[in-house]
This record gives C-alpha cells, sequence and structure tokens, in this order.
C-alpha cells in the first residue's frame, strides 16, 4: 500500500449532546469540518480503509515556538493534547464501517504543518517514524533533511546546558572554598587556648 497523505489538521473527536443538534459548539463545527475534508481528500486519492495499517498524525508546532525550537522540535513526539485515542477515532469514524480494522499502529509528532500520514507498517512496533528524504534541490525542504537538523539542534543545546551546568557547578565550588576560608579566618583565633589568645602564655619547658 503506497503512503497517503491527508492535508488536515488532527482534530479528535468530541463528546456530542442533544443540544448540539440545534446548537452546535465550535468544537464540533470544527470536528464536522474536519471529517468532510478527510473525507473528499479520500476520495480523490482512491483511498479505502484497510484491515491493518500504521496511522501518522503530524501535530503542527505552535506560532508561540521561536524557529531554534521550531527545529529543535520536528519529528519529536507529541506529549500534547489531543489523546491519540481521540484523534484515532475522528480519523475512523470519517470512514463510517470500520468492522474490518483489527490492527492500527499511531504515532503522534510535532510538525510544521498539521497532516495525517497512512501506510503498512514497516516496522513491529512502530517506534521510528519514516521521514522521507529528497534529492537535489528539494533536499532542504524534504522531512529528513529538517530530522537531521532538529538532531543538530538537539545536539547544540545539550552542548549548551551541559557548558551551563558545569559553570554553575564551578561557581558554587568556588563560593563554597571562599565561605569556608573566611571561616577559618574568622574562628581561627578561638581554637588557641586563652592565655595564647591574651599574649601571656609561656611554655611549661626552657631551652
Amino acid at each position: 500500500m503506497p503512503a497517503y497523505r491527508f492535508n488536515v489538521v488532527p482534530v479528535a473527536a468530541p463528546r456530542m449532546t442533544h443540544a448540539d443538534r440545534w446548537k452546535r459548539r465550535s468544537c464540533v463545527v470544527r470536528y464536522f469540518e474536519y471529517r468532510d475534508q478527510v473525507r473528499d481528500q479520500a476520495q480523490a486519492m482512491g483511498f479505502m480503509l484497510p484491515e491493518r495499517f500504521y496511522l501518522w498524525f503530524q501535530m503542527p508546532m505552535p506560532k508561540s515556538w521561536s524557529q531554534r525550537k521550531k527545529r529543535m522540535m520536528f519529528g519529536e513526539p507529541a506529549l500534547v493534547r489531543p489523546d491519540v485515542d481521540n484523534l484515532a477515532k475522528s480519523f475512523l469514524d470519517c470512514f463510517g464501517e470500520d468492522k474490518h480494522v483489527w490492527s492500527v499502529q499511531i504515532t503522534k509528532t510535532w510538525h510544521d504543518k498539521g497532516g495525517i500520514v497512512v501506510t503498512t507498517p514497516y516496522d513491529k512496533y512502530c517506534l521510528t517514524p519514516h521521514f522521507e528524504y529528497k534529492s537535489g534541490a528539494e533536499y532542504e525542504s524534504s522531512d529528513g533533511a529538517k530530522r537531521d537538523g532538529a538532531f543538530c539542534e538537539q545536539a547544540k543545546e545539550k552542548r549548551r546546558l551541559l557548558a551551563k551546568l558545569k559553570s554553575r557547578l564551578a561557581q558554587e565550588q568556588y563560593e563554597h572554598e571562599w565561605a569556608w576560608r573566611e571561616q577559618q579566618e574568622q574562628h581561627q583565633d578561638r581554637w588557641r587556648p586563652a592565655d595564647e589568645r591574651r599574649g601571656t602564655w609561656r611554655p611549661d619547658f626552657e631551652d
């Protein structure tokens, strides 16, 4: 089975009530628009829901993120809502009857734009999503190149955090040693005998 890509932002299925029949909430309206877009694109691609497949949800990164953070988080697991089970339910419900589906592998990662990729399961546990590489002038815009850039940004961030941690530990050690020395200077007289501190101390023997 080839890879089918739906150019839609994944939306979770909302919990509907009887009041949504005449007064639809914004989440319900957004879900029905999403369902219509998925159906239209599936019909245009000739997509039919298979028995077993790999479902990859690509969540769009927030606009508030900086460009550096977006490059670093590309392809990373999206540990945010909506949950993968709700996303899968909303996608399967777009096709009506789905009792023939018996195996679905689901992944949810960050992407520069929202989308859904459906293909055959390519590995046993579906732990590593496949990022396509392109050659020539299209290499920079390919998902594979962006994923490589994310690895580079993550390595830079780790080195920066490690250097910051080492600097902070060195500063704390320096402050600790300086405080210890000050304490030694302040209390060095208290450790000598009282006669010695007054200057009247004499040894018990004479040369």
